[in-house]
């Protein structure tokens, strides 16, 4: 396919985004959720299985691989998310074609370099044992070329292409890990799981790429590296500081604490991080997007509204359900010993839907290229962070936990007054969704101890949070016609739900 050839579709694209946004969603939901039921089984058969001892190897190996992913980009990704959809808006694709080719060239070979020097410092800093060292360092390498290779479908508005080839590489994840565990019951089980669910998921995104059947026709004006990363260089230092943030905790507990104590925390925070995956899920693709809808004032402020809102109205509850029965799922995916860290999950659970509503307005703001003001809140927001640690880490592992929880709701509050005029909620709509959340508290107090029946509550609970939203008005009428405007049958479903129970006529 030429570029040109491709000019109708992006132009159809265009006129239907919001909607086709909409159905995105439920594919990525409908995937990842799916991977999330690989990741229970991935705890259920194999962490729970593991000495302690092991589980602290592997989640020093896994905390290096996380922070090293900061340096995947130097601010070149973002530049090119950001950059490549106006000029298809404007049907330059010549330019946006050399543009991505050539950033992402440029930017890979400095992004593989500087991961490797940091992944072998920290690793050694950490005491890896080496040939776990080793198969990280590897696995690292190929991540970052992956990664690289999914912002292309990115930029070009791929992103169905791209939540599909994400979430087939942790269905590979999983199956290849438990399959190398049932037959090997050790710890290296994992890391050759690790290599092999990428190297087989690597050529199948290479094959489907949307750029690589496209011929090549270079333009003087493509941007030198230099000044892409200038661009994206602001957005870079917001995203190592909220990365290297987002792990803090984690790495604090593996410099200070026993062993077996970092590694039930370890395994709690994944446990938080797969469950949110299916949140965070959402936000793919949200830059590219959202950024045909700039320059547009009123519609730009109606879209980014919208979205905000049903991202929040999205993720409430079931957080704050996963908080309030931490201990159910610890018995359902854990051996005994992870019970003492109930509370250390229930806390995670509130940091994490704190973070999420964070990473929301991060991308709102991104989407509207304004991110100057970025880096000073995010050192401010790490600043907090690492000195609340310090503080309440007398307190053991739960002050960790609490010090993340309230890092985060700082940083939310520091990106509203900075720009609160795009972050645009009505303080009804906030009244209404926080009374509804506090709905949940008084039904903890109903919890017999017996498994069945607190999973049974837990459901429960979930139903009275949605039929809540519509009996209060959550949505006003107009947001709920917008649902229905979508033609997606889900989302019609649940509008009607919303007419029906909120009285609307």
């Amino acid at each position: 396919m030429t570029l040109n050839e491709t000019t109708n579709i992006f132009l159809e694209r265009r006129e239907r985004l919001a909607v086709r946004y909409t159905k995105f969603v439920i594919l990525q939901l409908t995937l990842v959720f799916s991977s999330t039921l690989f990741a229970f089984l991935y705890f259920i058969i194999v962490i729970r299985q593991l000495p302690l001892l092991d589980v602290a190897i592997l989640g020093k190996a896994v905390l290096v691989f996380n922070i090293s992913r900061v340096f995947i980009h130097f601010g070149i990704t973002y530049a090119v998310t950001q950059k490549v959809p106006p000029l298809i808006r404007k049907q330059e694709y010549d330019k946006a074609f050399s543009l991505t080719v050539y950033a992402l060239k440029g930017g890979l070979i400095l992004s593989l370099l500087t991961a490797l020097v940091l992944t072998t410092i920290m690793g050694l800093l950490l005491e890896i044992p080496f040939f776990y060292l080793l198969l990280t360092i590897i696995y690292d390498m190929l991540f970052i070329l992956f990664q690289y290779v999914l912002v292309a479908y990115n930029a070009w508005i791929e992103i169905t292409k791209s939540s599909i080839m994400r979430n087939l590489r942790m269905f590979l994840y999983y199956t290849f890990i438990i399959s190398f565990f049932l037959l090997m019951k050790n710890l290296i089980a994992i890391f050759y799981g690790w290599l092999v669910s990428v190297l087989i998921i690597l050529p199948i995104a290479i094959y489907f790429h949307p750029l690589r059947k496209m011929k090549y026709r270079s333009t003087k004006e493509t941007e030198s590296l230099r000044e892409i990363i200038t661009f994206g260089f602001p957005q870079y230092i917001n995203y190592l500081l909220i990365t290297f943030g987002g792990y803090f905790d984690q790495l604090f507990m593996a410099l200070f604490f026993t062993s077996e104590v970092f590694a039930i925390y370890f395994v709690l925070s994944r446990i938080v991080s797969n469950i949110s995956s299916i949140m965070h899920a959402t936000r793919t693709g949200i830059i590219p997007t959202l950024s045909y809808f700039t320059g547009d004032e009123e519609r730009e402020r109606k879209v980014f509204k919208l979205f905000l809102k049903f991202m929040m109205l999205l993720i409430a509850g079931p957080f704050i359900i996963a908080a309030i029965f931490s201990d159910v799922i610890i018995i359902l995916l854990l051996s005994p010993e992870y019970l003492a860290g109930k509370i250390i999950l229930s806390i995670l659970f509130i940091a994490a839907f704190s973070r999420f509503i964070n990473m929301i307005l991060l991308s709102l703001v991104l989407s509207k290229g304004d991110i100057k003001a970025l880096p000073w809140i995010t050192s401010i927001t790490l600043g907090i962070r690492i000195l609340v640690v310090y503080l309440l880490s007398v307190f053991g592992s739960e002050g960790v936990a609490l010090a993340k929880a309230i890092a985060e709701l700082f940083g939310i509050i520091l990106l509203y007054v900075k720009y609160r005029k795009l972050i645009a909620v009505e303080k009804s709509f906030l009244l209404k969704l926080a009374l509804i959340c506090l709905i949940f508290f008084p039904i903890y107090f109903f919890r017999t101890g017996l498994l069945v029946f607190d999973i049974f509550l837990a459901v429960v609970s979930w139903i009275i949070y949605i039929i809540g939203l519509g009996i209060i008005r959550v949505l006003n009428e107009e947001e709920v016609r917008y649902l229905l405007g979508t033609r997606n049958k889900l989302l019609v479903y649940v509008a009607k739900i919303f007419i029906k129970v909120g009285r609307f006529k």
